[in-house]
Order: structure tokens, then sequence, then C-alpha cells
């Protein structure tokens, strides 16, 4: 009946085709079968084929022809089932079949599992298995995933979607579809495509490359996909177990919309994306978060391109749609917890505005049922939390609130200052919520008081476990000065937020509350320079508040004891600015200092370090009031350096064990004291040389006493305590001296006869080369060196020395522990 004219034949084509094909009984309906490069027709409106003929055609090829009864075929004329010509006749028949599975033409379960174990190898899938059921006829088509498909079967794909857009129904157990752990024979009506969705799906999910494929099949397995979410029942028995495979394909599907694909893919995917959450909103889980910030990346990409398209408005009308139906069951609480990029709140403000344009007359406005979502659902307050609600307001949300929305805010900002206090201070940013605050009271200024009391209570929550940065203050302080005009007294502070940050910093610096340091720093920074519209920092407006500052900061500077030294120092040199500052605005400021610099209760070393600490903080702000202020109170330092000093240079302190540390806190304040004279004003070089040699001769005996003592007890306790650093410290304040240019340096032999000296004391190699490096350098022209850079290695001295004092207090504690767990066993 047909003739095959190609160049090679194979006489079981023949038979093959005999078997297959009928003759046509109406010439209304055809449909071409290609075998070769040449068309066959069949009409469709009698049964064309049998299934068991066709399933009998496509068995009697389906081979192996690594099998060795393969060879035996071949001797007898069968072609290889690898053959070109047969894989297109097998491709043909399944396609053949795909289409009468659509048009309806009836099918039992058991023929249908055949096409699919076909169809999957046609395909490429990899592991294919047939697994019989435990009852009955039936099997299990088991596989597991394709990575390429080849060009050949691209016939079989595009079958996909006329076959899952079929109506007619078929009745299958749920222990047939691949992945099903239900053991169940019981049949259940599916549509007839459902019984392939297992194999769409995972090849929809694992292909590596979609675009590799042609554009028409791409365009094909998204409009599957999509008539699979709209017309299937993932709910059933048979279906239900695909619900994360299906999942899987949805996000895929989403992924396209990153890709360099056509406009109308694109489109396709986001209706995918969009049909999903619609229909299957049950069984979407997280998805949906994924989904909005994704289509709000589109968004923010298509307006760089587009300013308005049909793709920016089908997804702009998404995000509505999805923010609308789920601003209560927190959806955007738990977009708030991921990090979302600023552009994202730019869409959404887009989105409220429109939606707010198109329902004038709602009761609550999206973006206030956003916010208070947000505010009410969020219990894990991290720093994603924190930065998008800050975002939110900002962009989103700040204006128009009421008086209950600013309370309820309010309350609720508090429970999350409570929260994020529970975090390690080194991981939490507090400030993104202060700054929220700000906003708040800036764009609400008529109904700010119903949310300044929450705004003191968070100040204080946050203030006693994380460290705030100035940014968060100082748009606080700022977004409230407005508030509050200067009554007839200008003492009166009437700000709040003022109020409480003095109170704050002042516990803090006297150690009633327990602040930390680094939130100490920024306080001080914040009501030192914030400055707003017409008006001043506090420091001048509130003088009087801002003087009373003073004590706490002397008493921190004296008292505070060193954990973390760079940060505990950053807050002492902030202290000491404030010092200075007030000196500035009342002389008697510095008259205090010497105060303190006789009190026994504090340590002597102490007093030494805070004098240096005061030195650096004005040589680093290189004002010249401050230099001469803090100079006339060189007699009042010269008490505690001689009080410091004097037990070892009269080898009273053998037995201390902060010798070391006491001594080097002594030599670097020479260092600075130098220094400070170097900078303070005068009429000339003749006045600056006068000054340093009055430091120098003020501060230098005492501890040239120490080298007289050593010659005194040579070997002796103290020597072999301090010898060594108080002979290294020598060598090293010549060398400073002549680093500076100073006066000091034209009494150099004076300096070469003290260094020989120490050189006769047997000190050791080390030391011994220290010495006599010293020695060549007092005949050599001295170096160029930035004034700077001797003021920040001094800064390094101080933080050095107190890492020391740290480090062996640790030291003590740990052998004190010791002797006490030997005593308690004894």
């Amino acid at each position: 009946m047909f003739r095959d004219t190609s160049s090679r034949s194979f006489p079981s084509y023949f038979s093959l085709l005999e078997r297959t094909a009928i003759k046509v009984t109406d010439n209304r309906t055809f449909i071409p079968i290609f075998l070769a490069g040449k068309a066959f027709h069949c009409g469709l409106n009698s049964q064309v084929l049998s299934w068991d003929t066709i399933i009998e055609a496509l068995v009697e090829y389906d081979y192996d022809d690594r099998d060795p009864a393969a060879v035996h075929l071949s001797l007898h004329g069968f072609p290889s089932a690898n053959d070109p010509e047969l894989v297109k006749l097998r491709v043909s028949v399944v396609s053949l079949s795909l289409q009468m599975i659509a048009d309806g033409i009836p099918i039992d379960d058991f023929a249908l599992l055949k096409i699919k174990s076909h169809l999957v190898n046609i395909i490429g899938f990899r592991d294919v298995l047939l697994v019989p059921s435990q009852v009955g006829r039936l099997f299990q088509v088991q596989f597991g995933e394709v990575s390429e498909i080849d060009d050949i079967a691209l016939s079989c794909v595009n079958q996909f979607l006329t076959m899952m857009d079929a109506s007619h129904p078929v009745d299958i157990p749920s222990s047939v579809m691949a992945g099903s752990s239900d053991l169940d024979e019981r049949p259940t009506p599916v549509l007839v495509g459902s019984v392939f969705i297992d194999v769409f799906l995972t090849m929809f999910c694992s292909v590596k490359d979609l675009n590799s494929l042609p554009v028409l099949t791409r365009k094909n397995m998204l409009e599957t996909l999509c008539i699979i979410i709209y017309k299937h029942d993932f709910e059933s028995r048979v279906l239900k177990h695909l619900q994360q495979d299906l999942r899987h394909a949805v996000v895929r599907a989403l992924e396209c919309l990153d890709l360099d694909i056509s406009y109308d893919l694109r489109q396709l995917a986001l209706s995918v994306v969009n049909a999903f959450v619609k229909r299957w909103h049950s069984i979407m889980g997280s998805f949906i978060y994924t989904a909005v910030e994704a289509i709000a990346n589109l968004v923010v990409s298509q307006s760089q391109r587009h300013s308005q398209d049909a793709l920016s408005t089908q997804a702009n009308a998404f995000l509505d749609a999805s923010l609308t139906k789920y601003a209560q069951n927190g959806l955007f609480a738990n977009l708030m917890k991921r990090q979302l990029r600023r552009d994202f709140f730019v869409v959404l403000k887009q989105v409220t505005d429109s939606n707010a344009k198109n329902n004038p007359t709602s009761p609550q406005s999206l973006c206030e049922l956003l916010l208070r979502d947000v505010l009410t659902r969020v219990v894990d307050v991290d720093h994603n939390v924190l930065n998008n609600t800050r975002a939110y307001v900002e962009v989103v949300f700040h204006e128009g609130f009421d008086s209950e929305l600013m309370q309820f805010t309010g309350q609720q900002l508090i429970q999350f200052s409570r929260r994020a206090a529970e975090w390690n201070p080194e991981s939490m940013n507090p400030d993104p919520l202060l700054i929220t605050c700000a906003i708040i009271v800036y764009h609400n200024k008529a109904l700010s008081r119903d949310i300044l009391s929450s705004v003191d209570t968070i100040l204080r929550v946050l203030s006693s476990r994380l460290t705030i940065g100035t940014e968060g203050l100082s748009r606080l302080l700022q977004a409230t000065s407005s508030l509050h005009r200067k009554t007839s007294s200008e003492a009166t502070v009437t700000n709040v937020v003022l109020n409480s940050l003095l109170e704050i910093l002042s516990d803090g610096l006297r150690s009633k509350a327990r602040v930390p340091p680094s939130t100490l720093n920024s306080m001080i920074e914040v009501v030192t320079t914030t400055q707003t519209p017409g008006s001043f920092p506090p420091i001048v407006s509130h003088l009087s508040s801002f003087l009373d500052l003073v004590e706490p900061a002397i008493h921190f500077i004296q008292n505070h004891p060193w954990q973390d030294v760079e940060k505990d120092f950053a807050a002492s040199l902030a202290a000491a600015r404030l010092i200075l500052q007030a000196s500035a605005q009342d002389p008697n400021v510095m008259n205090r200092l010497s105060d303190h610099g006789t009190e026994r209760a504090a340590h002597t070393n102490l007093r030494v370090r805070s004098w240096s600490i005061l030195v650096i903080a004005a040589l680093l702000e290189q004002k010249e009031n401050w230099y001469a202020g803090l100079f006339a109170q060189l007699s009042g330092f010269s008490n505690a350096y001689h009080g410091s000093i004097r037990a070892y240079s009269q080898g009273i302190g053998t037995d201390s064990e902060s010798a070391v540390i006491d001594l080097n806190y002594t030599y670097i304040a020479i260092k600075l004291w130098i220094l400070l004279a170097s900078k303070v004003s005068g009429s000339g070089d003749v006045v600056e040389d006068s000054q340093i040699l009055a430091v120098w001769n003020e501060l230098w005996p005492p501890f040239e006493g120490l080298i007289h003592q050593f010659e005194l007890d040579l070997g002796g306790t103290l020597y072999l305590a301090i010898g060594t650093f108080v002979l290294s410290s020598v060598a090293e304040l010549f060398t400073f001296m002549r680093t500076l240019h100073t006066p000091i340096v034209l009494d150099v032999s004076t300096h070469i006869t003290t260094l020989n000296r120490l050189r006769q004391l047997g000190p050791g190699d080390t030391l011994n080369q220290k010495l006599t490096r010293a020695l060549q350098y007092m005949s050599e022209p001295p170096p160029e060196m930035q004034f700077e850079t001797l003021v920040n290695q001094a800064a390094k001295d101080v933080v050095a020395a107190e890492k020391l004092r740290l480090s062996e207090s640790r030291v003590v504690k740990t052998l004190e522990r010791h002797r006490r767990d030997i005593r308690a066993t004894t």
C-alpha cells in the first residue's frame, strides 16, 4: 500500500507500516506521518490506529543495541535501534499518539503508561525504569532528569500543550505516577493530561539551559505550565505529591524574568507566576515573597529602559493584587526580613499611590495596612527589619498619620527596641530605628506628642545595650528641635529628646547607668556638633545644661575602667573634648581639673592618664584656645606627675606590679606636654622655646632621678623590675626631642654623656644596641616628621599601655584564682 522510494530500504519497515496504517475512510481530516522525508495520510474520523497496534510497533524495535540478541537481529535484516530512520519513525508514532490522546481518542490506562514510557525515552530522561505495581497489570514509570533535549524530540515536547489542555477525563490510580508513595490502586478520575504532568514538570525544571531551546518550544512550555496551573487539580490524590515540583517549575519561570529573552516570553513567565499565586495560594508557601521581590526588581529594570510599558503594567498589577490580598496576612512582614534594595520601596511607593488613587473611599490605605502588618507581626527584629522599616517609612509612608496610628507606632517601636537590644551589640545597629522615629516625628509635627514619650523609652532601651551611632541621634535631635521653642529662660530644656539625651549621657559618664562607651562617644559628638536650621548646637543654645556635663566627663576620664581599649579610648577622648569645649565657654572649668588632680580617692596613674587624654584631644582638634587653656594647667598636671613617679625615683615602689605601666604614662606625658608647648601661641620662636624648656625642666628631673636610683642599686629589685623600660624610654625621649627640633637638643653633649652612662649599666645586648643607635642619631641631622604623626604615635602609646595593663590584670586574676583553687583542695 505504501511505497518506499528511498535509496536505502528495510523490508521490515513495510511490514510495520502495513500493520500500523489503515485505509482512509474520510477525506476531510488527515494526519501526516513523516518517515524518512515521505508523508503518509490517515483519516481520523474512524479510529486511525488501534492503540495495541501502536504499542506493538513501538515495542518491536525498542531494544538495546548492547544486548547480545541485537547482533542476532541485525543478521536477519533488522535495523539498529539507533538507526536515524527508525528513531524518526518512533518519534513520529509517539507524536501521533500524543495528538490522538489530546483529540480525545479513547485510551485505557495501560496504553497511556506505555506511551508515557516511550515518551520519556525519546525526550532523553536518564534512569528510566518500569516498576510493576503490587496489584493489577499497571506499572509506574520512573525516571531521572534530562539536561538537554535533542531537536528530534521537540515535536513530542510541543505536543504537551494540546495534551494538557485536553478536557476529557481518565481514571488512573495515584500509584502509577512518578514519585508517588501512595500504594492505593483505586482509580481516580483526572484529566488525561495529568498522567504526563510529572514528565513535563521534571523536564521543565531539569533542562540546564532553556535558552538553548527554540523560541516556539519555550513559548509552548510556558503556556503549557500556565494551563497545568489552571486546569489540573493538585489537591487530588494523583497529583498531590507533585505540589513541590510545581512550585519549582514556577520558580524557574520566575527566573526567566531576569533572562535575556524576548518580551513575549517574559510576559508569559509573569502570567505563569500570576496564575500560580491566584490558583494555588494554599501551596505556594514562601514563594510569594520571592515573587514579589523579583517582580519589583523587574519593574525597576523596565523603568530604566521604558517609562511605561505593558510588562511593567502587568507587574505592577501583580504587586497591587498580591499586597492587597495579603496585606494583613504577614506577606509584607516576612518580606521585611529580607535584605531589600531601596529600589524595591520606590516601586512599592508607585503601587501604593496607584492603589490609593483607585480606592479613595477605603477606610485604611494600603500603605497603612502594610505598616501595621510589619509592626504587629515581626517578632525577630534584626538589622534587615530595622533597615527596611526605615526605608519604608522614608520612601513610602511617613505622612498623614492620625493620633491612634502615632500611638500604635510608638508602642510597637518600643517592642522593636527591646527585641533589638537582645542582640549582640557588635551585630546590631539601632540607628535605623531612631531615624524611623525621627522621620515620623518630623512629618507629623502636629501629633508628635503622641509618640515622643515612646521615643524617650526607645532611646533609653537602646542606649543601655547597643552602640548608637551619630546619624540616628542627630536626625532625632534635628527632628524634635523645631517642636520646642526657647522659653524665657535659656536654661530650661524643653526638647524632650535633648533632655533625655543629656540625662542618659550624664548617668553614663558617672557610671550610674550602663551605657556602652561607643554610645557615649556618639552622644557627646551629637550634643556638641548637631546644628538645626535657625538654631545652634546644644552646647550654645543650652549652655547651662551642657556645663552640667563637665563633672561627669571628668569623672569618666578619671575612673572609667577600660575593658575594650579602643572603644574606651575613643569615649575618653570624646569626654576630654567635651571638657575642653566647656572650658572655652567657662574658664573655671580648667580649675576643676586641678581640683580633681589632688583628690586622694583617685589612683595616681589614672590622673596622669587623664591629663594625657586631655592633651591628645587638644592636639587632635588643633584649637588655639584649647592649647592655651590646657597649658596653663601645667602646674596642676605637674603635681599628678611627680606623685606618680616619686615612689620609683626614691626606690620605694619596688613591689608595685604596675610599675612599668605607671612609668610608661609618665614617659608618654613628657612627650605630649612637649608637643603641647610647641603648639601654644607666642610672640615668636623665643617664647615657644621657653615654653618647651619650662616643660622639660619641670618633668625631666624626676625621670632622670630614676637613673641615679638604678646606679645606686644596680641589680636590685627596682632595676630588675623597670630598669630596661626606663633606660629604653630615656633613649627614645632624646630621639623624640631631636626629631621635634626642640631647643633641648642644643644640650647634645649632656644627652650623649647620659646615654654613655646608661651603656655602662650593662642592660643587655638588645638595649645596648638601642642605646648605640641613639648615640649615632645624636650626630646625624634630625629627620623631618609630620607633627600629626608624632601626636598619633603618642595616642597609640596610650592605647598600648592600657592593653598591657589589662593583660597584666587578667594574669593576676588568673593567678589569684589558681591560688584559691589550691587552698580549696588542701
